[in-house]
């Protein structure tokens, strides 16, 4: 049989069965319907692949601090002045004072910066810009970390370090 008789076979035999080919799709489109919920509860809005050597250790790492791992961390960041590093007198008590307002709208996140570790791989070449890592407990969502992140930007309107605006 060539395939355009085929094709005409399979029309001839669609159209002389009208209502077993719609009841098909009618039992097709019910079945969708049904399935759409629970595929919809399996979906995640994480993408790490469990078992591996990045799942483990985010796994770990939230475990032991309560947060970090999955969620990326919030990183305020200022440029003192010219003529100003972090090691001039008052920077660095200006910048624990700055991460102190963001902790306390945070209570729940962690720390790390300049000021807490005196690790110069928060501190530019340069010695003006540092940054800290704020580092959020995993809460789920669709963009986690969003509501923290106005909750830090509002701790820090108005605050200055070494001069200039965190």
């Amino acid at each position: 049989m060539s395939e355009g008789n085929a094709m005409a076979t399979l029309t001839r035999w669609v159209l002389a069965h009208k209502r077993l080919i719609v009841a098909l799709w009618l039992v097709v489109a019910i079945g969708g319907v049904a399935a759409m919920r629970p595929a919809g509860d399996a979906l995640s809005g994480q993408f790490n692949l469990p078992g591996t050597e990045a799942a483990i250790a985010n796994s770990r790492i939230a475990g032991v601090y309560g947060s970090g791992g999955d969620v990326a961390p919030l990183v305020p960041v200022v440029t003192v002045a010219k003529g100003k590093s972090v090691d001039s007198p008052g920077v660095t008590r200006e910048l624990e004072g700055a991460l102190a307002k963001v902790k306390a709208a945070l209570p729940d996140a962690r720390v790390a910066s300049y000021a807490s570790t005196h690790d110069r791989a928060f501190v530019s070449d340069d010695g003006r810009t540092t940054f800290a890592l704020v580092s959020i407990p995993a809460r789920g969502g669709v963009n986690p970390g969003q509501a923290e992140a106005r909750m830090a930007q509002a701790a820090l309107a108005g605050v200055t370090v070494g001069g200039s605006p965190v």
